[in-house]
């Protein structure tokens, strides 16, 4: 798999909110959530998954991490997961 093309797909808020204190929270890194392997007919290639890392510097609270994004996705109907190519975002690439 390590020589497949890679399209990341990047995963953010627009505005993120402190569920503590309400305070605007600042970005302080990303984090790899999982990669997952794509196949589109005549192509293979994997779309990895970048989550956004943030941390209210109001009142200190811990930053979200991929857990909570791999949580709400897996939440998600099996065809949002199992049929990856007829999502909207399919040409993202950076």
């Amino acid at each position: 798999m390590s020589n497949l093309p890679i399209k990341e797909v990047r995963h953010e808020e627009e505005h993120p909110v402190c569920e503590k204190c309400g305070a605007e929270m600042t970005e302080i890194g990303e984090e790899k959530a999982y990669d997952e392997l794509v196949y589109v007919p005549g192509e293979f290639y994997v779309r990895r998954h970048i989550v956004k890392k943030y941390k209210c510097t109001k009142c200190g609270q811990d930053p979200e991490d991929a857990e909570k994004y791999l949580t709400e996705l897996f939440s998600q109907p099996a065809g949002t997961i199992l049929l990856p190519w007829r999502e909207k975002n399919d040409e993202t690439e950076t």
